[in-house]
């Protein structure tokens, strides 16, 4: 029986990362054989976006009251369930923004859940899991009472409200059992998986598989050597911006281009982070109001390299994967999927985390030798190849298919 896959996600439409993502899975578990619907906030649908075969089933917003309470989201999502009649759901992207009901409906249903999630906020109550100076799990047993002494927040510069720690705390204590109980949790990374041993998902739950990434978004315009690094995450202390001022005031050779989509972001980011010198030198710049789409790809296809500062990179993070299609070499903190799939001096260059000294030294180190650019920019190419070609979604998914069923039975069974 070919299996039917409803997707449920935050993003679908639209130029974000995480709608790019959601489509590309979409076509992924088609290549699987599976017939794909899409339960999905739809007010910015693009017909540039439609894909055939695929029924979009338009989710209106919740609200944190629906994890107490399932109320028209879960009406939704039943009525969605009785049309669509999945074999399997697959849950996409944040954790917590996928109600405890939905987790519940679908157990009642005997419908096998296969969940994929973006970030660490399934155990994080400042969604990110770092503090300022690396990766943080304080809270992956006791779901967010540490973050109430480190005072967590979105942003580094903002201390979340008691009412916002403790809805935190609370959202997080419901959907763990739910979390646990899905037949699968698929993970980019081995930190990834690891965090999900850590958080109690039995090891034959767990499944490694590459982020899904349209390899179409890759621009026609070849790639030159240029004579800048470009950084392009989003503004944020697990992006590691605190740490760029350090590591450019390292760099004797080295130029960097920060690209931020919003101009208010952009401006606030100069004056967060403590750039205004390294911009008054000319060492750093900022541009704002470009997409991958319009004019962040060929920033990046005339670029040196890519500078990756995070401090917890999770899934495998957009901003890799782009500097790769491109041939960039990645200079990177040697964690998470960086550690993974970076080999240092082959395919990029790794330091250890928070060492804002190698990573200048790594810096100048591609911005001098032309030879050493080549050699990485021939590694990136093969990485992003291995990361990205149809075929390596296809193992993966498959068998979470099989595991997710043999759950099922066995849960039946027993």
């Amino acid at each position: 029986m070919m299996p039917r896959i409803l997707l449920v996600t935050d993003r679908y439409f639209g130029e974000a990362s995480g709608a790019w993502a959601a489509r590309a899975a979409a076509r992924a578990w088609q290549d699987v054989g599976a017939q794909v619907d899409v339960f999905a906030e739809a007010h910015d649908a693009r017909p540039q976006d439609q894909m055939p075969g695929v029924r979009i089933y338009a989710r209106r917003p919740y609200s944190g009251i629906h994890h107490l309470r399932g109320g028209a989201p879960l009406a939704e999502f039943r009525e969605v369930l009785d049309d669509a009649r999945p074999t399997h759901v697959f849950l996409f992207g944040n954790s917590n923004t996928k109600p405890v009901s939905f987790f519940r409906e679908c157990r009642r249903r005997r419908i096998p859940r296969i969940a994929w999630y973006w970030c660490q906020e399934f155990f994080c109550n400042g969604h990110y899991g770092c503090l300022p100076q690396g990766p943080c799990t304080r809270c992956i047993s006791n779901l967010g009472f540490s973050s109430v002494l480190y005072g967590c927040g979105y942003n580094a510069h903002q201390r979340p409200s008691a009412r916002n720690l403790l809805t935190g705390m609370v959202v997080r204590r419901l959907l763990k059992p739910e979390q646990l109980a899905c037949e699968v949790l698929m993970g980019g990374s081995l930190s990834q998986l690891d965090l999900y041993r850590r958080f109690g998902v039995p090891e034959g739950r767990l499944i490694q598989c590459p982020l899904f990434y349209p390899r179409e978004r890759t621009p026609a315009e070849p790639p030159s050597k240029g004579d800048y690094f470009v950084c392009s995450a989003y503004p944020r202390k697990d992006k590691g911006y605190h740490l760029i001022g350090p590591v450019m005031s390292h760099c004797s050779k080295s130029k960097l281009v920060i690209s931020i989509a919003k101009a208010a972001d952009a401006h606030d980011t100069v004056s967060r982070f403590g750039l205004a010198g390294l911009v008054g030198k000319g060492t750093v710049e900022i541009v704002s109001g470009q997409t991958w789409t319009s004019g962040l790809a060929r920033l990046v296809a005339r670029a040196r390299g890519a500078l990756i500062p995070s401090v917890w990179p999770t899934t495998t993070e957009y901003t890799l994967l782009e500097a790769l299609s491109l041939a960039k070499p990645v200079v990177a903190f040697n964690l998470g999927v960086h550690a993974d799939a970076i080999r240092h001096g082959t395919n990029g260059l790794l330091s250890p985390v928070a060492d804002v000294g190698g990573m200048a030294a790594n810096l100048d180190a591609v911005t001098d030798d032309d030879e050493l650019y080549d050699r990485l920019s021939a590694g990136a190419s093969r990485l992003f190849d291995s990361l990205t070609l149809s075929t390596s979604f296809r193992g993966p998914l498959a068998r979470a298919l099989d595991v997710a069923d043999q759950q099922v039975r066995l849960r039946v069974a027993g």
